[in-house]
């Protein structure tokens, strides 16, 4: 049977390998790895839960922690802050990712990336294209396209003048 730390260094090293994926592959949306998440949520609720008994245990009898205590609590915040962190930063990336999308290939998903996507990423491909439809309506009499031109111009500046008496 594994020990609480070898279970913990696979959680981590899960959460660090999602991200390691994304950055991996920049070209390709890899599938969303929901096995991957859910354990480093159930560790990051198991590893909470630890310290809040402990906390709560102290509290009700007044005392304070040991050294050893304290040390087995801060490594245990230590080690839930880093896969939050994580599996913060692989939602982002897939974010991101997803929102380039929009800009590459319009409102319309290619079937390849949109079945590597799971529902929330889908909504939020869908919410993204209408608040970016709404917000080019709004601009202007009769709105703008801001697809027509993404690349920026070759010169910075432009020459101008001025006409005199007109």
């Amino acid at each position: 049977m594994p020990s609480d730390s070898e279970n913990l260094e696979g959680v981590a090293d899960q959460a660090l390998l999602l991200l390691t994926q994304m950055k991996r592959n920049p070209d390709v949306m890899p599938p969303y790895n929901e096995e991957a998440m859910r354990a480093c949520i159930a560790k990051m609720n198991e590893l909470y839960s630890q310290n809040n008994e402990v906390v709560t245990r102290l509290r009700s009898q007044g005392e304070r922690a040991s050294r050893e205590l304290e040390a087995v609590m801060i490594c245990r915040n230590e080690a839930l802050q880093h896969i939050r962190r994580c599996c913060l930063a692989y939602i982002h990336a897939r974010a991101e990712r997803i929102r380039s999308y929009r800009w590459r290939f319009g409102g319309v998903l290619p079937a390849s990336i949109k079945n590597n996507l799971c529902e929330a990423e889908i909504e939020f491909f869908n919410e993204y294209c209408s608040s970016l439809a709404e917000f080019q309506a709004g601009i202007g009499e009769n709105g703008v396209n801001l697809l027509l031109s993404t690349h920026p111009p070759k010169a910075l500046y432009v020459q101008a003048g001025q006409l005199i008496g007109v």
